[in-house]
């Protein structure tokens, strides 16, 4: 289509995107020469972010909604079979029919294998294309479902807008970006920008067919450090790929300057220790500009953490897909090809001072957990943020906590659980706790402090909801 006709199309769109739906047919009847409907709907749907159109299941368009996605909490517990299907019709285009069997599945769990290896030691992994599918066969379904998990965050603030402009710095093979493209209602515009360099982005591609309509996809086969941003967006994702970056903090801050005033900057990476530690060195150097959203809230103004803080959410296990099964079946150990354990570290960033959770009461007596070593064998009270799980094993409770002041790792021990402070193990991850009596002692063998929850400790939960953290102005 020349740009004469793109522009005639264009013009009649807006004159009638407010009055009533656009109807390819009757756009057409407005246009001089022989367009086309299919073309017409070509033209409006290549520039409907642009216009702020969403187009319908009847094939007419309309407004994108101004109002925010309602607050919701979406579960997934396994990956949708069309894209178990589609993965592997890509194995069988590659490797043939029997694609799990014989050399070609032992090529896949050597592959598999090898980019373990390589991640946990630290090294970089080129993704070429075999590399790429064995990455996808290993862990899209865990990306997928964790990125909804991390969604669900903005969403119950009321902060996910309805017309999202996405950067998807180091989208891999796309497990973040359809988990996204599915979490997002049908009446709600996307404009997803991926940026991949390697042969990943070949696989992203394919998979990405399957979106909706209102997701619209461009894909930029550039370096994280070369690509250069336009504009701004409503989420810039860094989706495991801090680990792979030689300055994260020099290339997570440059793409920060291109987070909206109302955006979020999301940070992922797996459970492991170093890629959680070296997520929340990250974080905390970002921090410095912009606001921890969740889960890493800083309770104290002036104050920056420099304890180790090896903290991650472990979220439900999903099913096992149908082409993890295959390729386990031909491993020497049961479930060495299997990754249903759905755990990552993750840090939500805004400009703005909007937090998921607030404190829940008076905290004027609260004592800095950077000041804990000077309370040893005394009780004191503290407000807290829970980063982890029970870290026990069986025996009393353990939890990781920080308030945003912390020089080393503290820990929440709970030798007696009562009534009153039941809610510390029952509160969730990130959540505010206000904790009244808690004894203060040391632990020489891990070099951190043991905070003791007995009869005399009182627990009360912070508030959910999004706004601002007033104790964030406590000295």
């Amino acid at each position: 289509m020349d740009l004469k006709g793109s522009r005639e199309i264009l013009s009649n769109v807006r004159y009638l995107q407010n009055i009533r739906p656009i109807d390819p047919e009757e756009i057409e009847e407005y246009i001089s020469g022989s367009v086309g409907v299919d073309l017409i709907r070509s033209e409006i749907r290549d520039n409907a972010f642009q216009l702020g159109l969403v187009e319908r299941f009847d094939g007419k368009f309309t407004p994108v909604s101004e109002d925010p996605i309602d607050p919701r909490v979406v579960e997934v517990l396994k990956i949708p079979e069309k894209y178990s299907a589609r993965l592997e019709d890509i194995l069988r285009e590659k490797y043939g029919k029997e694609w799990q069997l014989g050399e070609s599945g032992e090529i896949i769990r050597e592959r598999i294998r090898g980019i373990k290896k390589d991640y946990y030691e630290g090294r970089g992994v080129e993704y070429d294309e075999e590399n790429a599918l064995a990455y996808a066969a290993y862990h899209f379904p865990g990306y997928y479902v964790a990125i909804q998990h991390i969604l669900n965050k903005i969403s119950e603030g009321g902060l996910l807008k309805r017309k999202l402009r996405i950067l998807d710095v180091g989208a891999g093979i796309g497990g973040p970006a359809l988990g996204i493209s599915d979490y997002i209602p049908e009446n709600a515009l996307v404009e997803y920008n991926a940026v991949e360099p390697s042969q990943a982005a070949d696989i992203l591609q394919i998979l990405m067919e399957e979106r909706g309509a209102n997701v619209h996809l461009n894909i930029h086969r550039e370096t994280a450090e070369k690509f250069e941003p336009s504009g701004v967006y409503d989420i810039v994702l860094f989706a495991n790929v801090i680990s792979e970056l030689e300055n994260p903090i020099s290339v997570v801050n440059k793409y920060s300057k291109f987070v909206s005033k109302t955006g979020a900057m999301i940070l992922v990476a797996p459970a492991d220790k170093n890629t959680a530690i070296e997520l929340r060195e990250v974080e905390r150097a970002i921090s410095s500009n912009m606001n921890i959203y969740v889960p890493a809230i800083s309770l104290w103004s002036g104050q920056v953490p420099c304890s180790e803080c090896w903290s991650f959410e472990v979220m439900p296990d999903i099913e096992i897909p149908s082409f993890q099964e295959k390729i386990d079946r031909g491993g020497q150990r049961k479930g060495e090809f299997v990754n249903i354990d759905v755990q990552v570290a993750y840090s939500i960033l805004r400009w703005d001072s909007q937090t998921l959770f607030r404190h829940p009461g008076d905290i004027s007596r609260c004592v800095k957990l950077s000041d804990i070593g000077t309370r040893i064998g005394k009780r004191v009270d503290i407000i807290v943020v829970k980063l982890s799980q029970d870290l026990s094993e069986g025996q009393n409770s353990l939890f990781l906590v920080g308030d945003g002041s912390e020089k080393i790792d503290n820990y929440i021990v709970i030798v007696k659980e009562t009534p009153q402070n039941r809610v510390m193990a029952e509160a969730e991850y990130g959540r505010i706790v206000l904790i009244r009596d808690v004894l203060v002692l040391w632990n020489e063998d891990e070099t951190s402090y043991n905070l003791i929850v007995d009869k005399e400790t009182t627990v009360q939960q912070g508030l959910k909801g999004s706004g601002r953290d007033e104790s964030s102005d406590t000295n």
